[in-house]
């Protein structure tokens, strides 16, 4: 959280006579109660991670990122990723709103869960993807999936694909970004407390764009 000036300006109960270290010390404290100086900006908080390759060096890592202010909004919202042909990216190139720069649907369906964050930039679209996978039976435990889905002007598509699930966080994502009404279900898929289920023949929401 935001750093904050000094809790101050309580009243000194000693009296003190000329320029003791008493009013010394009071003067100080008043002038940086009033003038306390710029607050010391907070660390990024990552709301999606996913890479792939060894931890210590790995080949792709896409990331969002934003900062939770003490009145419960997020600010400075980024994406940052690079691999498999993705040339390392910020967007925006200085954080920003994400309500204006990031949009969020989520659905169920016989395949898993699926979460995705839109966005755009330079008439590229980029779709970020997490697909929480059910067991199939037996000892099979799910699984799931992860990546990002990048469509061009001309329609061509391609995708960075992460080492199995991400580290993502629904409830705060849902908060910091806009819905996303472009997506097939409208206005139902921005709701993860009511998912949504989508039908098998959602291919626009299942399968690469």
């Amino acid at each position: 959280m935001p750093a904050r000036g000094p809790t101050c300006c309580r009243q000194n109960s000693r009296e003190s006579k000329g320029w003791s270290i008493d009013l010394v010390t009071g003067l100080l404290a008043a002038w940086f109660c009033l003038f306390p100086g710029p607050a010391i900006a907070a660390d990024p908080q990552t709301l999606f991670v996913c890479g792939s390759g060894p931890d210590a060096a790995p080949t792709s890592m896409l990331k969002l990122t934003g900062i939770l202010q003490d009145n419960g909004t997020w600010t400075d919202l980024q994406f940052s990723g690079f691999g498999q042909g993705l040339a390392p990216m910020h967007f925006p190139s200085r954080p920003g709103s994400g309500k204006e720069n990031f949009f969020f649907s989520n659905s169920d369906g016989s395949d898993g869960y699926l979460v995705h964050v839109r966005f755009t930039v330079a008439g590229t679209s980029y779709r970020l993807f997490s697909r929480q996978m059910p067991p199939a039976g037996g000892d099979d435990m799910g699984g799931g999936e992860a990546g990002l889905d990048i469509i061009a002007p001309d329609g061509g598509t391609r995708r960075v694909v992460c080492d199995g699930k991400p580290d993502l966080f629904i409830g705060y994502i849902h908060e910091a970004v806009a819905c996303d009404l472009e997506n097939p279900l409208g206005k139902s898929a921005c709701d993860y407390r009511n998912v949504p289920q989508r039908a098998v023949s959602d291919v626009a929401l299942t399968r690469r764009p």
